[in-house]
């Protein structure tokens, strides 16, 4: 039988996550995580013109994220970035797909 959250597990601890941490409500105390980085161009219509965009996307484990919210901080390498949408978990309701922006 597959165990999903012990591969997860060992995905997060090798050479794909990087550390991080989460600021429950954008204030301490944070709580460091590992995390998967995903950062691809989207594009996006803009009246007759389309539109290219960096955005950041980012796999969390629930055990070590168990309550994401909007507005919540990420700081991957020093930068500060904020849960923009509404988070959403696997289909084996495993881990976390954040959706970050930078913080002004």
């Amino acid at each position: 039988m597959i165990d999903f959250a012990a591969d997860l597990a060992s995905i997060l601890d090798g050479p794909l996550a990087v550390d991080a941490l989460w600021l429950a409500g954008g204030s301490s105390p944070a709580t460091p995580i590992r995390a998967i980085v995903h950062q691809p161009d989207e594009v996006q219509d803009y009246g007759m013109s389309r539109v290219v965009s960096e955005t950041t996307y980012i796999l969390v484990s629930v055990a070590d994220v168990p309550t994401p919210a909007i507005d919540d901080i990420i700081v991957l390498g020093g930068v500060n970035l904020a849960i923009h949408s509404e988070p959403r978990r696997d289909a084996k309701r495993i881990r976390w797909l954040l959706h970050l922006v930078p913080t002004p």
